[in-house]
């Protein structure tokens, strides 16, 4: 059984896979934190907007 552990061990055929793995899933994570920041800004802007567009609409004459 520990000679079965040290082979494991030493074994580095699924080493690049878990590399990639790891590295997909940092850059899915940095995705998602720029998408959820530039979601939430726009939503923003879009209040922004809205408001400024309802001043200008009571503002004009009818």
């Amino acid at each position: 059984m520990k000679c079965h552990f040290a082979r494991l061990k030493n074994c580095e055929d699924g080493a690049v896979s878990v590399d990639w793995v790891v590295l997909a899933a940092g850059i899915v994570a940095v995705s998602l934190a720029i998408g959820i920041a530039v979601s939430q800004s726009t939503l923003r802007a879009n209040g922004q907007i809205a408001q400024k567009l309802e001043q200008y609409a009571d503002q004009t004459p009818q």
